[in-house]
């Protein structure tokens, strides 16, 4: 388990609630509905310097874990493949350019994002 070595142990530490996607954690953290809460890039570094700790980081911990994932139902994926193709092509290429364009990338999730302050991007 991703707390034990830390010291923590469920159930007797703590309990686990379902509360949605990241965005929705980061709220719930905020407004103190939850304790703790998986936060994925970039919003974990922006916890951190708002001055959340870092518990764990399952990019060391679980560093094959899939923290994103895009779905789509096989037989839509089946009938409508050159869009999918087209998506999916275009989901790399963003991939890619926000890597290549670290600056950039944290402008636009700033201003997506509608938080305060830079982000800092981690190194690839």
């Amino acid at each position: 388990m991703l707390t034990e070595p830390h010291g923590l142990h469920h159930p007797t530490d703590y309990t686990i609630t379902a509360v949605g996607p990241i965005l929705a954690r980061w709220e719930k953290l905020q407004s103190g509905e939850i304790d703790a809460g998986l936060q994925g890039a970039p919003l974990n570094y922006i916890a951190a310097d708002a001055g959340y700790p870092t518990l764990a980081d399952p990019r060391v911990d679980f560093p094959d874990f899939q923290f994103t994932s895009l779905h789509v139902l096989a037989p839509w994926a089946q009938e409508n493949r050159a869009l999918v193709v087209r998506f999916m092509r275009a989901f790399l290429r963003a991939h890619d350019w926000f890597y290549a364009n670290r600056e950039g990338a944290g402008t636009i999730a700033v201003e997506t994002m509608q938080t305060a302050g830079v982000i800092r991007l981690p190194l690839r």
